[in-house]
């Protein structure tokens, strides 16, 4: 019997290493082994357990391939005796071997394979945009007089349309205000006032990526102070969508009123990324 106890070890070993069932498995490979060579002391509760343990279930049809591949001598359904002639174990040496790489084989086939692509497995895992929840203040805006005269030229005019797209932007309704200043911006395109308070709604309206092309319209279309208003307001934009390197560029042109607050974010950006 020695030779059947070298198949069940070749057995065991491979299913342990190719089929290791999950903690909480009530049987072990070698009382598998037993059961389905008839060897089992109580093969009732096996069968029994079988049926409502998924996970015995699937290491027992593994088992039962190894079983099926032995022949009956080496099942153990008859015990012959083996002379200890050399010839003799090396052929059951070389069937141990055989029917355990079938085994491999077999398990092989049923395992699935994962193939993680070669980029998801070398980037680190990314960390949350701390600056998502930024809380960002509103952009001063001094109306006119709803009822002033604009005169231009001599004569008097209407209001100008920028004041009147405006209006919803002075009670904090930043949708409608985005809407009419992106109307008024498809009329005239070189409005940087529109670009700025379009790109400010917004981010007000927690949409920091779409706040960004309309305020870099802004920094390119202004002039002094109001570029640097427009800078800031974008810098803030990429901070909130999480574009940091573009963040950090733009927090380092800022040298106006924003300047130490830019200072402070640019310090907080340089600190994030050592970590």
């Amino acid at each position: 019997m020695r030779a059947n106890a070298t198949l069940e070890g070749y057995v065991a070993e491979a299913i342990r290493q190719n089929a290791a069932a999950p903690a909480g498995t009530c049987f072990r490979e070698s009382d598998l082994i037993a059961f389905y060579q008839g060897r089992s002391e109580d093969p009732d509760a096996v069968r029994e357990h079988l049926v409502g343990c998924r996970a015995c279930l699937d290491l027992g049809r593994d088992t039962s391939l190894f079983v099926e591949s032995l022949s009956e001598a080496e099942r153990g359904t008859v015990a012959p005796r083996f002379s200890l002639n050399a010839p003799r174990l090396f052929a059951l040496a070389a069937a141990a071997v055989f029917v355990a790489a079938t085994g491999l084989l077999l398990l092989r086939r049923e395992a699935p394979v994962v193939v993680r692509d070669q980029q998801e497995a070398d980037t680190p895992a990314k960390r949350g945009n701390p600056w998502l929840n930024l809380q960002i203040a509103k952009a001063e805006y001094a109306p006119a007089p709803e009822d002033e005269v604009i005169w231009r030229g001599g004569e008097e005019s209407r209001p100008d349309p920028f004041v009147a797209a405006m209006k919803p932007y002075t009670t904090s309704d930043y949708g409608q205000a985005e809407k009419e200043l992106a109307d008024l911006i498809a009329r005239d395109p070189a409005n940087a006032p529109a670009h700025f308070y379009r790109g400010v709604s917004l981010l007000m309206l927690g949409r920091p990526v779409d706040a960004i092309p309309p305020l870099q319209a802004a920094v390119n279309l202004s002039r002094n102070e109001e570029r640097e208003e427009a800078r800031w307001y974008l810098a803030l934009a990429h901070l909130k969508s999480g574009q940091l390197d573009a963040a950090a560029a733009m927090l380092d042109s800022i040298d106006g009123v924003h300047r130490d607050e830019a200072r402070l974010q640019r310090q907080a950006i340089r600190e994030y990324l050592a970590h």
